[in-house]
């Protein structure tokens, strides 16, 4: 998991026992069209110095063990680079030269943005590293478990105690739920906290510490009703509910667009609303279909766009959600490609039957 220690423990290591450490630093992003280098060359480049360099020393007593520390893997979410990646660790495994290579993959690193069903994950060790190392017995796998409540608590009083931030006892148990064990996060949020005003004040939960996931029609709720605090920001920010959605954003911003005239109140809100909604279609149009960051581009401004409008006078009254008529359309559309496919093969059957009738007539002569 992230925020644990994995790239700390290493270098502590390094630090403290005889260990020679070799760090891999990801190249600068920055385009160059005439010195470009492919970052999978780089990396192997990398590697065949580092694993190369001060070879004749390596057997003497006082020579450090080479550890080479991979801290940034390169992306490998294609299948020719990922092909590369497990040729380059392949060969680095036979290599007859004295090393050890320290690769750290965190879990954030290894999920998908938002779990759509066609987007590249890597979801298991096996993905990352080549399918024979599972079986390598060179090869070892150190998983390490997240930042324990107590040991959280621990380190960030510490912290506290250290920089005379004030903070109460709830709302430390709130930094330290949010965190989900990743120490780094909760001392980034910490510090964000210690910018602000240091005297307590009551602060209301946000909306992702009150609830878990949303079921649909909840969803759809907290867009179209918009409820607001007595300062008049929004309760459910559209950030939070598109992080607890039980569905793909793009069906969600369906339902949003089915059920949204009736929560208006005059036809200059309808205007400035829907000029949201072209924008977000138009977003979701001109790029991929298969790129999830544009679907959840398009929820965002859907849902910001329901939201900003005028608070409704009887918004609290009940509404009871529809299904997007676009479904009804999709199934009349397939029932007729369906009637249409069957007349023509009934037609092409008839016509068969029709010539092998005349077929057996002119036999029938000719006997």
């Amino acid at each position: 998991p992230s925020g644990c220690g994995k790239s700390t423990l290493v270098r502590l290591l390094s630090k403290s026992m005889p260990f020679e450490l070799i760090e891999w630093k990801y190249p600068s992003t920055d385009y160059d069209l005439d010195n470009y280098v492919n970052i999978m060359n780089q990396f192997q480049h990398f590697l065949n110095l580092s694993i190369r360099r001060d070879t004749m020393q390596q057997y003497q007593k006082k020579s450090k063990m080479k550890v080479i520390f991979v801290d940034d893997i390169p992306d490998i979410t294609t299948p020719q680079v990922k092909r590369d990646f497990h040729s380059i660790l392949s060969n680095c495994l036979n290599t007859p030269i004295r090393f050890l290579l320290v690769l750290v993959i965190s879990g954030a690193w290894m999920e998908s943005s938002h779990k759509r069903t066609y987007d590249t994950k890597l979801n298991n060790l096996i993905d990352i590293t080549p399918q024979e190392f599972e079986y390598d017995k060179r090869v070892k796998h150190i998983k390490l478990k997240p930042v324990n409540k107590t040991c959280m608590t621990k380190a960030l009083n510490r912290v506290i105690h250290g920089q005379d931030i004030y903070m109460s006892k709830d709302q430390l148990n709130d930094l330290i739920e949010t965190s989900d064990g990743d120490l780094r996060s909760a001392i980034n949020n910490l510090q964000f906290y210690a910018k602000r005003n240091q005297h307590y004040t009551k602060r209301r939960k946000t909306f992702d510490q009150k609830i878990g996931p949303l079921d649909l029609f909840h969803a759809v709720g907290k867009v179209l009703y918009a409820k607001r605090h007595a300062d008049h920001t929004l309760q459910s920010k559209p950030e939070h509910i598109l992080n607890k959605l039980p569905m793909d954003p793009d069906l969600f911003s369906t339902y949003l667009h089915q059920n949204c005239l009736v929560f208006f109140e005059d036809i200059d809100s309808v205007a400035k609303s829907f000029d949201y909604l072209s924008l977000a279609d138009t977003i979701r149009s001109s790029l991929d279909w298969q790129d999830g960051q544009a679907s959840l581009y398009r929820s965002l401004v859907t849902m910001h766009g329901l939201m900003e409008r005028p608070t409704r006078t009887t918004s609290n009254r009940f509404y009871a959600m529809q299904k997007p008529d676009m479904f009804d359309a999709q199934l009349a559309m397939r029932q007729k490609k369906s009637q249409d496919y069957y007349r023509e093969w009934m037609a092409s059957v008839e016509l068969k039957t029709n010539l092998m009738t005349c077929m057996v007539m002119d036999l029938i002569w000719l006997y």
